[in-house]
């Protein structure tokens, strides 16, 4: 790969950093240790994390799934499918081009020498060795998702379920919302319902009208919680991209993991 990454002013090694950036940037960045220069060390980590690492990988299959239609093709392929290897394509491309701006304002005048790398002697490893590097893999990933990632989700939950407004307002509420009142009539008198379910038959049970009404509650709750009203405070900014409250809260909350994007938008 060395002629390929001599485009980007990198060497063959740097391919292996940014080819372990694939599955997330952190070892990528750590892998650039192996590169003999300075300059393209530094170039090689701001590049890194423009590849697609797998934790994009759920959020980009949920905004192309949203997004593009299942049924488009081009050709015999499917758009879906090369919208994600587009996506993809795209994060290698724009690596590269990030690598060789840093490398053009960096080494200007400099000569790029030759390859060379002395191959060290290849070993067994020894087991004690191989299982104390899977626990420090192991225990860095375990940190982050019983730290960052679980606090986050948590405080997201509080927030979402958390009003801002009292249970005489939600009934002001329901009693102007005909969806809302028609069920809170039934669950007073269910021999009385008209409220259909799913199937189109009508609901007379009391606890399956009960669970309509506390899921109408939730969702009042929620769409008059804390969290929903920072998620439409920040609507002017993402209203040109079509996105509602509720992928705001997600798209926030991606700024502490990427992973708590999914999660977000799962309990919402």
């Amino acid at each position: 790969m060395d002629k390929v990454m001599s485009i980007a002013g990198l060497e063959g090694r740097a391919f292996v950093a940014l080819l372990s950036s694939l599955a997330c940037a952190i070892p990528g960045i750590m892998a650039t240790r192996t590169l003999p220069s300075t300059k393209d060390r530094v170039a090689t980590m701001l590049a890194a994390p423009l590849m697609t690492c797998s934790a994009r990988l759920p959020v980009y299959v949920i905004m192309i799934s949203l997004t593009v239609d299942s049924k488009a093709k081009v050709g015999p392929f499917g758009t879906r499918g090369l919208v994600m290897f587009a996506l993809y394509l795209l994060g290698a491309v724009s690596a590269m081009a990030a690598a060789w701006v840093v490398k053009q304002l960096t080494d200007r005048g400099s000569i790029l020498l030759p390859f060379y790398m002395e191959m060290p002697p290849y070993r067994m490893p020894r087991l004690r060795t191989v299982l104390i590097m899977v626990w420090d893999a192991c225990k860095g990933f375990l940190k982050k998702a019983g730290t960052i990632i679980t606090l986050t989700t948590v405080i997201l939950w509080v927030l979402l379920n958390v009003p801002m407004r009292s249970d005489a307002q939600f009934e002001d509420f329901c009693a102007s919302d005909k969806e809302c009142a028609a069920i809170s009539a039934a669950v007073e008198k269910p021999e009385s319902s008209t409220v259909k379910g799913d199937d189109g038959q009508v609901i007379t049970d009391a606890d399956e009208l009960g669970k309509l009404l506390d899921a109408q509650k939730t969702s009042y709750t929620m769409d008059n919680s804390w969290a929903a009203t920072v998620g439409k405070a920040v609507q002017p900014v993402f209203e040109p991209l079509g996105f509602d409250w509720r992928i705001n809260v997600a798209t926030l909350s991606s700024l502490a993991a990427r992973e708590t994007f999914v999660a977000t938008l799962g309990q919402i």
